[in-house]
Order: C-alpha cells, then sequence, then structure tokens
C-alpha cells in the first residue's frame, strides 16, 4: 500500500500551486503589458508548436509514474530516453519552425531560442512524472521554481534590455535550465539503478498506448494553430488571454495529484470521497473568482482584453467540468492493472479502461476541431469578440458529453460515494460570495486608473471574496471545520 499521504500531499501541491499562480500572472502581465496582441498571439502560437513536438515524452512518462508508484525503479531509464526523444522532437520544431517564418513576423533568432525549449520542457515534463511516482510534492516545488524565476529573467530581458519576444523565449530557456538541475537534485534517489534496456524496450513496444491518448491531445491543441491560419494569429492572443483567466479553476485539480499514484499502489481508502470533497471545494470557489474578476483580470494583463470577458466565463466552465473529467480520468485509468500484468497482448490493452477513455476524448476533439474549422470557413464573424465568444462557447459545449459519460462510468465502478448535501452547500456559500465580489467590483474598481492602483484594489476585494467562501462554509459545514482543525494541527507539529 502506497505511504503517500494523499491530503497532505494534496495540500502542498495546491497551496504551492496558487502562489504558482500569482507568478504566472505576473509573468504573462509583463508580457501582455510589453508586447502587440500579435506578438502575443505569435509567442501562444510557438508555445503550442513545442506542445506538439514534445508529445512523445508521453512515451516515458506514461510508464515511468506507473512503474515507480508500484515499487519499479526506472527512473535513470527514463531520463537517458527522454534524450533521444527529445532529440527528435527538436528536429521536428526546427522544421516547422523555419517553414513558418514566411506566414507570420518571426525571425530566425526567435525560432532558435523557442527551439532550446523542447529538450528543456522535455526533460522537465519526465522528471515531473518521475516525482509524482513516489513523492508527488517535488513536482510542485519543481513548477515553483519555474513560475518563480521566469518572473526576474523576463522582467530583466524585457524591460531592461527591450529583448521583446527573444527576451520572452530566453527568460524561458534559462528558467528550465535552473529548474531542471533542482529537480534532478532531488529525485537523484530514484536514478540508482542501471538503465534498462528491457524497460525501454518494453516502452517502446507499448508505444502505442501512450501514444494514442497523446494523438488525440494533439487533435485538441490544433485549434490555435487552425485559428492563426484561417483568421490571424491576433486572435489567438486574444483567447489566449481569456484562457489565463478561465483557466485558473483548473489549479483545483492540484489537490488529487496524489490520488493517481496511490491508487497505482491499490489503495482505495476512504480519502477519494474526502479528496473529491476539497476539488470541489476549491473547484467552485475558483470558477466564481475567475467569472466575477474576468474584466478585472483582462484589464491588468492589458486594457486591449477586455472587451472577451464574456469568453472567460464561458471558458471557466469549461474548465471547470473538465476538471472533473481529469479526476475521473486519472482515477479510472489508475485502477487499470493490466500493465501489471506478464505478457498483456494488444487485445487487452485495447479491451482496458487505458484505452477506452482516450476513445471518448477522441470523439470530443474530433467534433471540436471540425465544427471549429467550418465556422470560420462558413461563418462570417463581424467582430474578435464574436468569434472569441464562439470559440470559448463551443470548448463549453463540447466538454459536457464527455463529462457527464466518465461520470457515469465512476458511478459504475463504485470508486466514490459523493456527498451531494456537503457541495450543496458550497453551492450555498457561493451566491453571497459572488454578489459581495460583484458589488465591490462595480463600487471601487475603476478601469482608467494607473495599474499600480488598480492591483492593490483587485487583491483586497480577492481577500473579501475568499473570506467570505470560507467564512460562510465554516459555518455551515462540519467538514470544513474539522478540515481547519487538521491544518492547525499539522501546523503545530
Amino acid at each position: 500500500m502506497s505511504e503517500i499521504r494523499a491530503t497532505h500531499s494534496g495540500f502542498i501541491n495546491l497551496f504551492t500551486g496558487l502562489i504558482r499562480v500569482i507568478f504566472a500572472f505576473t509573468f504573462i502581465t509583463l508580457i501582455t503589458r510589453s508586447l502587440s496582441v500579435e506578438q502575443f498571439g505569435e509567442y501562444s502560437f510557438i508555445l503550442s508548436v513545442v506542445v506538439y513536438t514534445i508529445t512523445s515524452h508521453w512515451i516515458i512518462s506514461y510508464w515511468v509514474t506507473r512503474e515507480i508508484a508500484r515499487g519499479t525503479s526506472s527512473g535513470k531509464t527514463a531520463i537517458i530516453s527522454s534524450g533521444l526523444f527529445s532529440s527528435i522532437g527538436t528536429l521536428v520544431f526546427v522544421i516547422i519552425g523555419i517553414s513558418v517564418l514566411d506566414l507570420t513576423n518571426l525571425n530566425l533568432t526567435t525560432i532558435l531560442l523557442a527551439t532550446l525549449l523542447v529538450p528543456l520542457q522535455f526533460l522537465h515534463n519526465v522528471l515531473s512524472h518521475v516525482s509524482v511516482g513516489w513523492k508527488p510534492q517535488i513536482a510542485s516545488y519543481g513548477n515553483f521554481i519555474l513560475d518563480f524565476i521566469k518572473v526576474p529573467f523576463v522582467f530583466i530581458f524585457l524591460f531592461t534590455f527591450d529583448l521583446g519576444l527573444d527576451g520572452v523565449f530566453l527568460s524561458l530557456v534559462l528558467s528550465f535550465i535552473i529548474t531542471n538541475v533542482v529537480m534532478l537534485y532531488l529525485n537523484r534517489s530514484q536514478f540508482q539503478e542501471k538503465f534498462s534496456l528491457f524497460i525501454f524496450k518494453t516502452w517502446i513496444s507499448r508505444f502505442w498506448m501512450p501514444g494514442y491518448p497523446t494523438m488525440i491531445s494533439i487533435i485538441h491543441t490544433l485549434d490555435f494553430l487552425i485559428v492563426a491560419i484561417l483568421a490571424s494569429p491576433e486572435i489567438v492572443g486574444f483567447y489566449a488571454a481569456a484562457l489565463a483567466i478561465g483557466s485558473f479553476v483548473s489549479h483545483s485539480k492540484l489537490i488529487s495529484i496524489s490520488v493517481y499514484p496511490k491508487l497505482l499502489g491499490n489503495d482505495r481508502g476512504k480519502y477519494l470521497n474526502e479528496n473529491f470533497r476539497l476539488l470541489m471545494y476549491f473547484a467552485l470557489l475558483f470558477s466564481v473568482l475567475s467569472i466575477v474578476l474576468a474584466k478585472a483580470g483582462l484589464y491588468i494583463l492589458n486594457p486591449a482584453y477586455q472587451s472577451v470577458s464574456i469568453g472567460v466565463i464561458f471558458i471557466t466552465m469549461r474548465y471547470f467540468l473538465f476538471t472533473i473529467y481529469e479526476n475521473f480520468n486519472l482515477m479510472l485509468r489508475a485502477t487499470e492493472t493490466v500493465d501489471a500484468k506478464p505478457n498483456p497482448t494488444i487485445k487487452d490493452f485495447i479491451k482496458s479502461k487505458l484505452f477506452k477513455i482516450p476513445s471518448i476524448q477522441l470523439i470530443q476533439y474530433t467534433v471540436y476541431i471540425v465544427v471549429l474549422s467550418l465556422s470560420l470557413i462558413l461563418i462570417d464573424f463581424s467582430t474578435t469578440t464574436d468569434l472569441i465568444i464562439f470559440w470559448s462557447a463551443l470548448s463549453l459545449v463540447i466538454q459536457i458529453p464527455s463529462t457527464l459519460i466518465i461520470s457515469i462510468w465512476i458511478k459504475k465502478e463504485n470508486l466514490l460515494q459523493i456527498k451531494f448535501l456537503t457541495i450543496s452547500k458550497y453551492f450555498i456559500a457561493l451566491i453571497p460570495t459572488y454578489f459581495v465580489i460583484d458589488f465591490l467590483t462595480n463600487t471601487f474598481l475603476t478601469y482608467n486608473t494607473y495599474f499600480f492602483e488598480f492591483i492593490p484594489v483587485v487583491l483586497l476585494i480577492l481577500f473579501i471574496g475568499i473570506s467570505t467562501y470560507v467564512g460562510i462554509t465554516l459555518l455551515i459545514d462540519s467538514n470544513t471545520r474539522n478540515l481547519l482543525k487538521s491544518i492547525l494541527f499539522e501546523l503545530k507539529k
């Protein structure tokens, strides 16, 4: 049985994640305040291409977490293997990058700097999955360091040296180098065993298994590329800004990061019910904060993005549903043991949850990309705002069926006993929270004020809103009171 403490590790991941949000938001604000909308769109486009070229990391990451959680030491094999796969990804990125030079305002220097991100982010992803298999909080520490050091670097290269887009990518490169060195050190106990050719061959022979969901994820992330080609990189910039605010709710799933390795270790304790309750507690709060403060958040990024605040609402709702989906997805995949059996066949894998769950996403994402592409070709959107609203609403509608399906699946597997009464109390607490924040934003926020005068007011409203929600739930929910007591008890140790 796994020795990972789900709630303890979950709170470490959540709170470091929330602090990361501050640094990540500062980083993106520095970028959006320095780059034009078109340049920010090009930045988002390049990062999406990086994602395409490092997807082969799943051939390693997918299995190394499962094996380490089950007691197999394959960390060194994963690190050495990552060098081979990232080299191929780097070559692919260079080819794609050079081919798009004529279609954008990008220069060769920018492409070459971005190329360095491919092996660095590849290694970072593998190290994070090694961590999740034995000590999930290390992955959170690594991400925290990454988000923290990006801020001073981007400030220096953007505002001191005025390097523009090149400065942004140089900041990312240096940040990944430092973070990877730290994570290699923290995970050093997992690199004691020698490189295993047998494990490597096993991963290669089963490449199609993680490759299947990876291919599906690539289909979903084609939306940025399609919009950039059929519309403009500027549209991508607007959507990326709305995404930066609306995706905030997804940080709530950090509370559940330890569930996956514990289930892989065959631990199906009552912690699952408690963990889901905590997930909903934070996901609901984060959703309301994103929706009510959408306009303020976009204004902080850049006043030019305020017009797409309605899109943030749809994106937030979509990510709320996706957070539930991803939580259930991890549970189902972790309880699948087909890969632990001796000599499983392809037929065995196809019958397993490891294949069936991605198939749901395949349908979802294919419909999403097809509808989005046809809409861009056939519909004449009068304004950028109309297109962003349509795009964000489409992503929400497409997410609903898959979340419903996987929720039914979880119920059939009898993994959770969801306490609807407790969760309904959180909905009740959200009502006054919403109106308090809405009243304060309408009363005290002035959108033509100086940037550094605007920020403190937003932070104060944010603090009051969170305090309202936490205070009400402490009054009406015994689980929240017990949680607070346990946290205070841990702090006193």
